[in-house]
């Protein structure tokens, strides 16, 4: 691939801020109703039952409707989201995947080890199908490449010389007494 079908991940961030909004934003044939945490958690419901059942359409419409409804836990906005950027893949909206996906995974207590774990999969998978490099491997790849240090070892003291040994066991000299 040329480099000029690759684009940062900041830059793609800012042509999705730009060309859609906030990632919570309703669509405008939906009017944003409030809801109570259990109608919009039924509502989230019915849109995995639709990604489940293959209708990725009426999946995104139910999440969206969900998201927009300000009723959700964080948990529920998390897995809204979650399923929501699947959909988008499915349909080949990679943008609008590794948005959602990205913001389900950063989401605190949302999604489970497991969940979080394919979010990550699918988020990698929706970068590649963009042309994007996924930030992590961009990461990885910009790294320079350093040498391991070689291991560090103590040399052994060297031995004495001669010289150093035969004084260290030399016997004292005798002492003379001077006569008067």
């Amino acid at each position: 691939m040329g480099m000029g079908r690759h684009i940062s991940a900041f830059a793609l961030a800012a042509v999705l801020s730009v060309a859609q909004g906030p990632i919570f934003k309703a669509p405008q044939a939906e009017a944003a109703t409030q809801m109570s945490p259990a109608e919009a958690r039924k509502t989230v419901l019915s849109g995995i039952k639709s990604f489940e059942a293959g209708s990725m359409k009426m999946s995104v419409s139910s999440l969206s409707h969900a998201l927009s409804s300000g009723g959700l836990t964080g948990k529920d906005m998390a897995k809204a989201l979650y399923y929501r950027g699947r959909a988008y893949r499915k349909q080949g909206k990679h943008a609008q995947a590794i948005s959602d996906l990205t913001s389900a995974i950063w989401l605190k207590n949302g999604l489970s080890e497991a969940e979080k774990a394919k979010a990550l999969q699918e988020r990698s998978a929706a970068y590649k199908s963009a042309g994007v490099a996924s930030p992590t491997t961009a990461v990885v790849a910009a790294a320079p490449k350093v040498a391991a240090p070689a291991p560090v070892v103590a040399a052994p003291a060297p031995p004495p010389t001669p010289s150093v040994a035969k004084a260290a066991v030399a016997a004292p000299a005798p002492v003379q007494i001077a006569q008067a």
